[in-house]
């Protein structure tokens, strides 16, 4: 008996495997791409069928429907010619071999009726369009206003000539209904597959749903389809499996008795499922409560489709050891449950939602649009209402009732300046004067006298470590003291803070300098650096190049760590993690410092006061090479004496 053939695609229901040995094939000598466009659906389809019929086996035949490319349009800006269907196609192998085989693609593709088509061996290029197909299932859910992507129908397959009937019965299916069913898939071997764009807080979508979908396994199974084409039966595809393999399920549930009679390896799945077409596995039945700050977050929780593209820049999960919770998906699952009832607040959940650096990365690249770090914020507002809220935070926020700043320094001294830019200084650089001086120096050195306004906190600490009702209660005490005006400041979360809570006009200081110094250049003084981005500063208030032209001025050789600009990585400091987990703030300074020193740059320069702190401190503990780090206003200061 071949048993291995049993096994495959048994989904643990016989067993496991306890060794695989996988075959790698070579790298390809060359790539090349065509995209196609058509403005008839079974067109699109056809060109699949007639590509195949030429014998040729491209490496990858992708198709995408209107819908799909008007998402990933949108979310990702690609500009593709928004139609009825596309085909992304690619071709690998000899260099020779593969420009004469893109050309014979593209000549298909034009005789099968494409109105356009793009050929392309530039991979950057090729890295885009592929980039667009695959965060096309999470992009779908941004494109209709309280509309999101549903994990119902998945990847059936149909023979490769039958792809065209299948894709026009999609559609027919799909126009009858309120709900959106896109089609796409890896068309080269007839393995389609579909995605429910729906409201799922509307009891009317969830039964279009349920008449839809199997509606399209009946219409897949009259064209010689099968349930699925790689991903699976499981529980949601089981009834249209039994439908498929009806004189087989006896045979399967025998096999399953004689291997597993205990009964014990992935029960109730497939053949053994008797219970119907399961909907909700993801989604309650009812709309939990309006009550508690998580609620208001509730569909951008049931909008994240659990891609996982947030993990692979979140920074704390790479220093986790791969534990889902740690990410950005992990947490909004984790909220989902708290909104739901389905997991009670304790001091696991706050540990893990306390466990964030809040550095926004995984909300620049979510294709759903998904504002994770201000779900967090939420989740960790509703944490301190109900009572677990972390020692050290408590202490930092009556400090701040209490004083005005994080230190709880009842004489904290502000520098009198007599100028007219009002500076407003904030803990941080309250508590630094040395800083602040040079700051002041290098403003006066440009011309711009100063006023420094100082003595309280702007209140960002409370907002992101979830005291939100606290910060209501100090911004009225801090707006009795500041009116909206146009102000300087020197650290990067007041100035952002200020901005997004109070609406002040507020200009960083980098902003002022790269105003006054644009077209002054000092020679070269032979010293190299690398910039690291504050994510305040860079995702934050998008200042991201007029630190690069101040250092570039000043005659500095600026290089570039693998993770720089809107992509940079968080120095281990943000979101209050320097007061929650140091051991985590430790392992991502050190690995931003091993970046760093990567560049071969003598020195890390930075503009926000927390980076340079933590990361200083990661720099002395690293043993693997030597960097300084040094503050902006440092270098200013220099240079400007």
């Amino acid at each position: 008996f071949q048993f291995e053939k049993f096994f495959c695609g048994s989904e643990g229901t016989l067993g496991i495997f306890t060794e695989i040995v996988l075959k790698i094939a070579p790298k390809p000598k060359a790539r090349a791409a065509c995209v196609a466009f058509f403005d008839d659906l079974e067109k699109t389809g056809q060109c699949v069928a007639n590509i195949v019929g030429q014998g040729m086996v491209p490496s990858q035949i992708e198709i995408m429907t209107g819908i799909s490319i008007k998402a990933v349009n949108k979310a990702k800006g690609l500009g593709l010619p928004e139609c009825a269907g596309m085909l992304l196609i690619e071709v690998d192998g000899h260099p020779s071999v593969v420009s004469q085989e893109v050309e014979l693609v593209g000549k298909v593709c034009q005789q099968s009726g494409a109105f356009q088509t793009e050929f392309t061996d530039d991979p950057q290029r090729m890295e885009t369009l592929w980039k667009g197909r695959k965060e096309m299932i999470p992009s779908l859910s941004i494109l209709q206003k309280e509309y999101a992507t549903v994990m119902l129908a998945d990847d059936m397959a149909v023979p490769i000539y039958n792809v065209p009937k299948a894709l026009k019965a999609f559609d027919e299916i799909s126009n009858q209904y309120d709900i959106h069913i896109p089609a796409y898939g890896h068309a080269a071997t007839g393995n389609l597959h579909t995605k429910v764009l729906m409201d799922p807080t509307n009891p009317d979508h969830w039964k279009q749903a349920e008449e839809a979908v199997p509606r399209m396994y009946d219409a897949v199974l009259a064209l010689g389809g099968t349930t699925t084409g790689e991903h699976g039966i499981g529980i949601t595809k089981a009834p249209f499996l039994h439908k498929e393999k009806a004189g087989a399920i006896k045979a399967m549930k025998a096999v399953k008795r004689a291997l597993d009679p205990q009964n014990i390896m992935n029960p109730k799945k497939l053949m053994d499922w008797e219970e119907g077409f399961v909907t909700h596995l993801r989604y309650p039945f009812e709309v939990p409560e309006e009550k508690g700050e998580l609620a208001p977050h509730f569909r951008e929780m049931i909008t994240c489709t659990q891609c996982g593209y947030c993990k692979g820049v979140c920074p704390g999960i790479q220093c986790a050891e791969g534990w889902d919770s740690f990410s950005p998906r992990g947490k909004v699952a984790l909220s989902y449950g708290v909104v739901t009832g389905e997991i009670p607040l304790d001091k696991s959940v706050a540990d893990r939602l306390f466990q964030c650096v809040l550095c926004g990365d995984c909300f620049r690249r979510c294709p759903s649009g998904i504002n994770a770090p201000e779900l967090v914020k939420a989740a960790r507002a509703e944490l301190v209402d109900a009572g677990f809220a972390y020692d050290t935070h408590r202490a930092l926020v009556e400090n701040i009732m209490r004083t005005g700043n994080i230190y709880g320094d009842e004489a904290m001294e502000v520098p009198v300046t007599q100028g007219e830019a009002v500076v407003f200084l904030g803990c941080q650089y309250g508590s630094r004067l040395n800083k602040t001086k040079k700051y002041l120096k290098v403003m006066e050195k440009l011309g711009l006298g100063a006023r420094v306004e100082g003595g309280l906190c702007c209140g960002y600490p409370m907002a992101v470590l979830g005291f939100k009702k606290s910060l209501e209660e100090y911004k009225k005490r801090f707006l009795d003291r500041f009116q909206s005006q146009a102000m300087v400041s020197f650290c990067p979360s007041c100035a952002l803070f200020l901005h997004e809570e109070y609406g002040f006009p507020v200009k960083h200081i980098l902003q002022v300098v790269a105003e006054k110094l644009r077209g002054r250049e000092l020679p070269s003084n032979g010293k190299v650096v690398t910039y690291h981005d504050s994510c305040d500063l860079s995702r934050g208030m998008k200042i991201i190049e007029e630190p690069r032209e101040i250092l570039k001025g000043l005659g500095y050789k600026v290089v570039e760590m693998k993770h720089n600009r809107a992509q940079s990585r968080c120095c281990g400091g943000g979101g209050g993690i320097l007061t929650t987990d140091q051991v985590m703030s430790g392992d991502i300074s050190e690995s931003r410092i091993q970046e760093a020193l990567e560049t071969g740059a003598e020195t890390l320069v930075t503009a926000c006061p927390t980076c340079e702190q933590v990361l200083r401190k990661a720099a002395s503990n690293v043993k693997t090479g030597k960097i300084a780090v040094k503050e902006l206003s440092d270098i200013l200061a220099e240079a400007l004496k």
